[in-house]
């Protein structure tokens, strides 16, 4: 049901044109997003693999609504702007569907087309979180997870693949740029 939700969804996304279509669609799909949580909260704290699928569902629908914000939203006709990395990805903060102190958030690509490039940009905005976070624990413990969007070429199937890194620690003498490295090489090997 709920896959068939981020379908319905995705396909609806696309066919917006108007500032008055993207209020109803946002407004739906909030609704939606409202009812995966409730969801969330019923099921039982040994059922992880449910949950963390619940979680992927909401980022999946909130990414659709900043997607879909960005289509729509009027730009300058005529006039040159620079192209900035907020045009491309951008960060959503997302309700962790464990009690406990486990933080989700997510990068959403808007219009990268490659994995490399994307992984590029989302690298920078999850660096700044990750430095922002070690300002106030000492001790973080980091897991990646990577969605794709796979389309078979010989039979126009379209998939999505998860690929996700082990547990990281960092800690505030961490070199970051070293284990953002790591973190992107180890993802780039898995696609």
């Amino acid at each position: 049901m709920e896959d068939d939700l981020v379908t319905k969804a995705e396909a609806m996304c696309d066919l917006l044109r108007t500032e008055e279509e993207l209020s109803r669609f946002l407004k739906l799909n909030n609704t939606s997003i409202r009812l995966l949580y409730k969801l969330l909260r019923k099921l039982s704290s040994t059922e992880i693999g449910p949950k963390r699928k619940y979680e992927c569902q909401v980022s999946k629908l909130k990414s659709l609504n900043l997607k879909a914000k960005s289509r729509v939203q009027k730009r300058g006709e005529g006039l040159q702007q620079r192209q900035k990395r907020s045009d491309y990805v951008t960060w959503v903060d997302l309700k962790s569907a464990f009690k406990s102190r486990i933080r989700t958030g997510a990068v959403v690509n808007l219009r990268h087309k490659f994995v490399d490039s994307f992984l590029a940009d989302a690298m920078v905005l999850i660096k700044r979180r990750l430095q922002n976070e070690l300002k106030k624990n000492y001790n973080l413990k980091v897991i990646m997870e990577l969605s794709c969007k796979y389309e078979l070429a010989r039979t126009g199937e379209v998939s999505d693949k998860f690929f996700a890194t082990s547990n990281i620690s960092l800690t505030s003498t961490s070199d970051l740029d070293q284990t953002i490295d790591q973190i992107t090489e180890i993802l780039q090997t898995k696609v």
